[in-house]
């Protein structure tokens, strides 16, 4: 899983900036699949994702498998992570077989 997360996701994530015409900097918040604590920071790393930009809940949630990002997108906006206006790029791994990545405006 963590070899297709680093070799898919980014590729998938800079496509689909690209194809919006945007870049990393444009997007306000980075929500991935909560697989775990290793694939996030070698994901974050990846892509040169400042800590500040990326939440997870791992640590308190766990992985909720196809819950996860909409889970943590609820907790980010708990904790005012993420407002309204903000652009969420959230990518998803499943079982390393299926991949999707989306930006949604808040």
């Amino acid at each position: 899983m963590l070899s297709v997360l680093n070799a898919t996701a980014p590729r998938q994530i800079r496509a689909l900036l690209e194809s919006n015409q945007m870049t990393l900097d444009d997007i306000d918040m980075f929500v991935f699949h909560q697989a775990s604590k290793m694939a996030l920071d070698s994901l974050n790393a990846r892509l040169r994702i400042p800590a500040d930009k990326s939440f997870s809940n791992l640590r308190g949630v766990g992985n909720t498998v196809s819950a996860s990002i909409p889970i943590a997108i609820r907790d980010a906006i708990d904790l005012g992570r993420i407002r309204a206006g903000d652009r969420v790029l959230v990518s998803a791994i499943g079982v390393g077989m299926s991949w999707a990545t989306a930006i949604i405006e808040m």
